[in-house]
């Protein structure tokens, strides 16, 4: 028999709909368990009790985590890379979803229509997303014997035989990776 190590199965457009569309608090519990992993704690004195308050402006509504002790305030995305999104918590897990769940990436234009965005926006959201994944992926070193490499070339030959230069002008490119 071969220990062979299966990725993990994706989650569903439609699980993660069923779990995060209807109920902000499953957003509001997913974005608070990725700034504090080992619970909410407050910086100022430690104090583990909280409740949440939500605010509502003109262009966002946010929500605040408060220190019951202190009463210092606590934003779920301040000090984070979405510090100063503007969408809701849902389209931003949604859009976070989208853009790392696709095999294939998803462009700007399909992320600002599926989340009714502008296309800055949009590109905004993706770019944050690729900074996310260059974070996550530094700390990686190749260290192993075993390296996959993916080699694309852009050009081909040219079927006119006038046009020769174009047969000159193929570009090669190597990516390797475990």
């Amino acid at each position: 028999m071969s220990n062979k190590v299966l990725k993990p199965k994706k989650a569903s457009l439609y699980q993660f709909t069923q779990k995060y569309s209807n109920n902000i608090d499953n957003c509001i519990e997913f974005f608070k368990s990725m700034k504090w992993p080992e619970g909410f704690s407050c910086d100022r004195c430690g104090c583990h009790k909280y409740y949440l308050v939500k605010r509502v402006g003109k262009t966002k509504t946010s929500y605040v985590l408060e220190c019951d002790s202190c009463h210092k305030q606590h934003s779920l995305l301040s000090g984070t890379i979405f510090q100063s999104c503007k969408i809701d918590l849902y389209k931003l897990l949604l859009g976070i979803f989208l853009f790392f769940n696709e095999n294939k990436g998803i462009s700007a234009v399909d992320l600002c229509s599926i989340l009714d965005v502008n296309y800055k926006t949009a590109l905004l959201l993706e770019n944050k997303c690729r900074i996310l994944m260059s974070l996550s992926n530094s700390d990686k070193l190749l260290n192993s014997l075993f390296y996959e490499a993916d080699v694309f070339n852009i050009g081909a030959k040219s079927k006119n035989k006038a046009d020769r230069a174009s047969e000159q002008r193929t570009y090669s490119w190597y990516f390797i990776y475990r």
